[in-house]
């Protein structure tokens, strides 16, 4: 019953450029440099010697190779493209969500992330990880980010 309830959280269409963090310490952001223009990232993010299809779809295998996560398709670009000022007109950004239910009661936290090209053929990423209930989150959000950034390294390597 918790969880169903704990489902209805309203998540607004994130757009990095314009993002800001909550003054809260329950989320974590990774984004490469000049994406963000208003919030300060936690961590930089890595290029891949891939295109920015590959990446997403190596990307969406990590993810949903986790417990307890969902990929947000309501919550897809494609359906808000508008919503996203920063995007080349029309041109649908390389953007998804997903959420993980924590163990037990189900608290949601929600993920987006937005593929971007860098360099000749190559990719990167901007994610944002964040709690929807309480404070803190004991680095859930950075340790989740840090390690699918690992995996997916691991896999494109592979």
């Amino acid at each position: 019953m918790l969880k169903f309830l704990l489902k209805g959280v309203r998540r607004l269409p994130i757009e990095f450029g314009d993002l800001e963090k909550p003054r809260t310490p329950n989320s974590f952001l990774m984004a490469p440099e000049g994406v963000c223009h208003k919030a300060v990232p936690d961590a930089g993010s890595p290029a891949f010697p891939v295109p920015v299809e590959t990446l997403r779809e190596v990307f969406k295998v990590v993810a949903l190779s986790h417990p307890r996560v969902e990929a947000l398709p309501e919550n897809l670009p494609e359906n808000f493209p508008e919503s996203l000022p920063d995007n080349p007109p029309g041109e649908v950004p390389l953007q998804d969500e997903y959420v993980q239910y924590s163990k037990g009661i189900g608290f949601p936290d929600t993920i987006t992330v937005r593929f971007l090209p860098a360099g000749e053929g190559g990719s990167t990423l901007a994610v944002f990880s964040r709690a929807h209930y309480g404070i803190r989150d004991f680095g859930v959000n950075r340790n989740r980010v840090l390690l699918w950034i690992e995996e997916l390294r691991n896999r494109l390597k592979a």
